[in-house]
């Protein structure tokens, strides 16, 4: 029998008693409690859900507020409205600003650090304590690129 690599998260073992429902407990503890120490933006709002399934069970993070972070890079928004047909390479134009980008990554990194992977995707062999997904909310991203547009909007009169 073939035995798959584990990678635990940093805080795994002292929170390995836990559910989802009690890692997602934590988290959002974390998140506030990061937020109040300057380690995350003054403003932040996220939403925390848990889902359960017969495969396992997952976290989902969605943001809803960031006040402090540029999130969307304007460039590419202004090209997205002149161009709304073309295709944008993320390399050459991409979605978010580094500072959008960061928070992204620091909340994800937050959330596996619970978690544990032993999975072998090209065996099609799945082994997490539970999936996750961080992202912005819907809403959040319209109001920033309505903004984006309202700012460049003689730009964007003379590329259209």
């Amino acid at each position: 029998m073939r035995r798959y690599e584990m990678v635990r998260g940093a805080k795994y073992e002292s929170t390995r008693h836990l559910d989802t429902a009690g890692v997602a407990r934590l988290y959002r503890q974390e998140i506030k409690d990061a937020v109040k120490a300057g380690e995350l933006p003054a403003g932040l709002k996220t939403s925390v859900r848990i889902s359960r399934f017969a495969g396992g069970s997952d976290i989902r993070v969605e943001i809803l507020a960031a006040p402090e972070v540029a999130i969307l890079n304007p460039e590419r928004v202004v090209l997205n409205r002149a161009e709304p047909y073309a295709v944008h390479p993320e390399c050459h134009y991409p979605t978010h600003t580094e500072a959008g980008k960061k928070l992204l990554a620091d909340l994800e990194a937050r959330l596996k650090s619970y978690g544990y992977d032993g999975s072998d995707t090209s065996s099609d062999y799945f082994n997490v304590r539970f999936y996750h997904s961080v992202s912005y909310a819907h809403d959040l991203l319209k109001r920033e690129e309505d903004r984006i547009v309202a700012d460049n909007s003689q730009l964007l009169s003379h590329a259209l």
